[in-house]
């Protein structure tokens, strides 16, 4: 990950690893973060159920850039 590229003074892997980490952030903002988790660990196969009260199910204009980056991102 991001700290191993560090330690090995390879500082453009750890900025790609950040920036990919920062993108998925900046979507599970959008879904809502539990219920984006939660919706991307079902799509990875990882039965984690839905979310109960009090948050919703995910945004839905929000799920599909979820399931790209998934995609893009070799998760699904």
């Amino acid at each position: 990950g991001v700290e191993n590229a560090v330690a090995a003074g390879d500082i453009e892997r750890a900025r790609r690893l950040q920036n990919k980490a920062n993108e998925l952030i900046s979507i599970l903002i959008e879904t809502g973060v539990v219920p984006g988790l939660k919706y991307a660990l079902n799509s990875m196969g990882i039965p984690v159920g839905v979310c109960r009260d009090p948050f919703g199910p995910p945004n839905a204009q929000a799920v599909s850039k979820l399931d790209n980056w998934l995609k893009e991102n070799g998760y699904c």
